[in-house]
């Protein structure tokens, strides 16, 4: 009996030293492109930690993508190159050189550090979605471009490093994400930051804002200029202050940051391009100066609670959706100054009631008014050239 009570205690103190033990286990792999799996073999469901050289293809990230116990991969030293494919998310990737390719980690939950090839050009579009224990990702000098989504849902990403090669990046590369800085190298000719907020060399243009920062931010007064996406997805923005420096706000600049409640735009804007509230949910009060001549596609598409829907003295064109589903409007009087409305602009504003079309309207476009189901009156003092149904 004492026996198995000495034995029960040894295992008691063994079994979890084993177990933390097995929690660690690297390997490095000087690696042939398609041969990893037969390199690993029953390894491969052991080995936490993989440093990897020679060549990979997309057989060999099939293997990596199977190996459910990979917490850290390095692949510094390491080529991609085509050949091979791998499959997740019911789709068949085959990869091309020097390129992160489409669903290359997507929803490897238990990856926390990559360190990606010197090599490589190009991340492509939803790479590390939803990786969501990922801490630490190394992209390297010489990576142009980074596609729309790559690092969605990546909760636990805190900073990411900005290579200065970097000239091409989805508006949406990074949503969803626990970033709260961008960070460059000394060396970067390129790109600058303040704060942890990416800017171009000389700070006039804003490039990108941190996803997971709160509450508000005031640009600086040298920005001139928003760019594309520069804070799409920033959720957890309440409010935005643009100096008077600005002169230029580019497509998507704002688009689902859906804890802004109100802005307003400088004087020296003169127009609102595509999409740039598009799914600003909670945006009630804009203030538009009267310099603004154009309204965007979209611009201010499923803004659900903007109140009241008014548009510029000087206004000449609203695109294609631009108040689609902004559902608490309830009159709309257009200036006269507009000339053209694009088709389903004010679609689904179940609010409307009525509305005034301006007398020097000359083109139309479809469903301009469609399922405003409350519209009640439409009131067209204009003799419109092309006048599809309203």
């Amino acid at each position: 009996m004492k026996k198995i009570i000495l034995i029960f205690q040894l295992l008691l103190f063994v079994l979890p030293t084993m177990g933390l033990h097995a929690q660690i286990v690297s390997d490095t792999v000087n690696n042939n492109a398609g041969d990893l799996g037969n390199i690993l073999g029953v390894r491969i469901d052991s080995i936490s930690n993989l440093t990897l050289t020679g060549s990979i293809n997309g057989t060999d990230i099939g293997i990596l993508r199977s190996m459910s116990r990979l917490i850290m991969l390095d692949m510094s030293n390491a080529n991609i190159v085509s050949g091979g494919h791998f499959f997740t998310n019911s789709s068949t990737i085959f990869v091309t050189d020097n390129t992160i390719p489409i669903f290359m980690f997507y929803e490897i939950r238990g990856i926390q550090i990559v360190i990606l090839p010197k090599t490589i050009t190009t991340i492509e579009y939803g790479a590390f979605i939803r990786c969501n224990e990922l801490k630490s990702i190394t992209i390297p000098e010489g990576v142009t471009s980074i596609g729309q989504n790559a690092f969605l849902s990546c909760w636990r990403l805190t900073s990411i490093f900005i290579p200065s090669s970097l000239i091409s990046y989805s508006a949406d590369a990074f949503p969803e994400t626990g970033i709260t800085e961008f960070i460059i190298s000394k060396n970067d000719t390129i790109h600058s930051t303040l704060d942890g907020v990416l800017f171009n060399k000389n700070k006039s243009k804003i490039l990108l804002y941190p996803y997971a920062r709160s509450n508000e931010y005031t640009i600086p007064d040298s920005v001139t200029t928003i760019g594309d996406g520069a804070f799409a997805g920033c959720r957890n923005l309440s409010k935005i202050i643009l100096p008077n420096s600005i002169i230029s706000i580019e497509d998507n600049a704002f688009s689902n940051c859906f804890g802004l409640t109100s802005i307003s735009i400088p004087s020296g804007v003169t127009e609102i391009r595509d999409s740039v509230f598009n799914g600003c949910s909670a945006l009630s009060i804009v203030i538009m100066p009267k310099t603004i001549n154009s309204i965007g596609k979209y611009s201010f598409a499923h803004c659900s609670k903007l109140f009241p829907l008014s548009v510029p003295s000087n206004l000449k064109s609203i695109g294609e959706g631009a108040f689609l589903y902004c559902t608490r409007a309830i009159s709309l009087n257009i200036p006269d100054s507009v000339e053209y409305i694009g088709d389903y602009a004010f679609n689904s504003c179940t609010g409307l009631t009525s509305a005034t079309l301006p007398k020097n309207l000359q083109r139309i476009g479809n469903g301009i008014f469609s399922n405003c189901t409350s519209l009640q009156s439409i009131i067209q003092v204009s003799q419109v050239k092309s006048r599809p149904p309203l």
